[in-house]
């Protein structure tokens, strides 16, 4: 037996040709779908709009819900909400991920701009009596409303979620809790300062603790 070896770059002298299996395989293979961003905003943007029409017709809405400071607050939370889909679903230029620089403190300042307009359209300083009763229950439908559109983003972002962590997370509870805020401004009647600060400004502040551990936690 030669004990010679091929020249350097050389061809081998024979290949054994692919195996059927492997040739049914390449041929079944078709381009991945990539991501279409602004798509996606515009369908999560409207299922969860509508989802939440639909909520208004069982909840019902208050009674001054065309007042203007009422108005006004549910104009900054629509505003939030597209404002922070846009960031969780549309990447920066150049960029793949939708990875923004300085994730939490804007969503924490869009929240404060959510909050401030939310007492002011809720004025009343007396005291509430039912303050635990209606909290509990703000609490549960704006956080029930925010699931919405973030079981959309999930779907929409995919693997994003995985490579994007607790930044990406932030940002989809930012937009879900804005979602949640916008329907207890048009539905939830009680305008004490203390409930609105702490039932509907806590239905959009705990979705944004909720996502963006559950998303930490995804990336391990």
């Amino acid at each position: 037996m030669s004990s010679e070896l091929p020249p350097s770059g050389a061809p081998p002298s024979s290949l054994p040709p692919p195996s059927p299996a492997l040739v049914a395989r390449l041929d079944a293979m078709r381009p991945v779908r990539t991501r279409r961003p602004a798509l996606q905003l515009a369908i999560v943007a409207l299922l969860s709009l509508g989802a939440l029409a639909a909520l208004l017709t069982q909840f019902r809405p208050r009674v001054d819900v065309d007042a203007t400071a009422v108005v006004i607050a549910a104009i900054v939370c629509a505003l939030a909400f597209v404002g922070e889909l846009w960031w969780a679903l549309v990447p920066p230029r150049g960029q793949v991920l939708p990875l923004r620089p300085a994730a939490g403190a804007r969503v924490l300042l869009v929240w404060l701009a959510m909050l401030t307009a939310l007492v002011v359209a809720g004025h009343d300083a007396a005291r509430d009596p039912a303050f635990m009763r209606s909290a509990r229950a703000c609490l549960l439908v704006g956080t029930m409303t925010a699931l919405i559109p973030a079981a959309l983003c999930l779907v929409a972002l995919r693997r994003a979620v995985e490579l994007g962590g607790w930044r990406i997370g932030a940002v989809v509870g930012g937009a879900a809790g804005a979602l949640g805020a916008l329907c207890l401004e048009l539905h939830c009647a009680n305008t004490h300062v203390a409930h609105v600060v702490v039932a509907h400004g806590g239905a959009a502040l705990l979705p944004i603790g909720i996502f963006a551990a559950m998303f930490a936690w995804m990336r391990r």
